[in-house]
């Protein structure tokens, strides 16, 4: 199966952030935040395989949206590990800084899908 460019950068980042994870700990001592961001993190590139062939705009839009709320929601566990100083700032900045990256395309994607959308 052949991935687009969204999809290379989800698996990229959910590979990286396990890497970030996985000094911390089994199990790890903050458990309830970082299994959130582990779940959000990892989460996020499966919703986006899922949804990627639907040919439904608004189910797309509906579907591109849960994938939206993901990413947000890694950011704010991101924030709160590094708040938490419970990871190395640089490690943590390039995933935020990544994430960041990924919402804005999400966010292009959501505003081309809707143009194209029939009224």
């Amino acid at each position: 199966m052949r991935r687009d460019a969204f999809q290379e950068k989800a698996l990229d980042f959910g590979l990286r952030l396990m890497e970030l994870l996985k000094p911390l700990g089994d199990p790890p001592k903050h458990y309830l935040l970082l299994g959130q961001l582990r779940g959000s993190g990892l989460r996020l590139g499966a919703k986006y395989a899922n949804i990627i062939s639907s040919g439904h705009v608004p189910i797309f839009c509906a579907q591109l949206r849960v994938v939206e709320a993901l990413v947000e929601e890694t950011i704010c566990w991101l924030e709160m590990l590094d708040q938490r100083q419970l990871a190395a700032r640089g490690d943590v900045q390039e995933l935020l800084d990544e994430a960041g990256d990924m919402a804005a395309i999400i966010r292009r994607s959501l505003a081309a899908a809707q143009q194209r959308r029939p009224d």
